[in-house]
């Protein structure tokens, strides 16, 4: 498994979580609820999970199935680690 590709991963999952759910409750918070900054936030969101999970699939179809089936478990504790690291960092807000 390349790390190179893991760590982008892990970072773009950080980036997407931190940014976009920092912008969805700070919409929620306004004045009117819900709001238009809310539902472009939350598009913009899963728009961007969809892109990355395409980006994802075609490089595991890429891969031979034994080395698809540890860099599926690799994606996945990529993905809780990244979920943990925000919200350690919202922890800190």
């Amino acid at each position: 498994m390349n790390k190179v590709i893991l760590i982008g991963y892990f970072l773009s999952i950080v980036i997407l979580l931190y940014f976009g759910l920092n912008g969805i409750i700070t919409s929620a918070m306004g004045d009117t609820f819900p709001n238009t900054t809310f539902f472009i936030i939350l598009i913009l969101i899963l728009i961007t999970a969809f892109n990355i999970g395409i980006i994802i699939r075609k490089h595991l179809s890429l891969l031979d199935k034994n080395t698809a089936e540890k860099s599926q478990k690799a994606f996945a504790l990529t993905s809780v680690l990244g979920f943990v690291v925000v919200l350690i960092l919202f922890s800190f807000n």
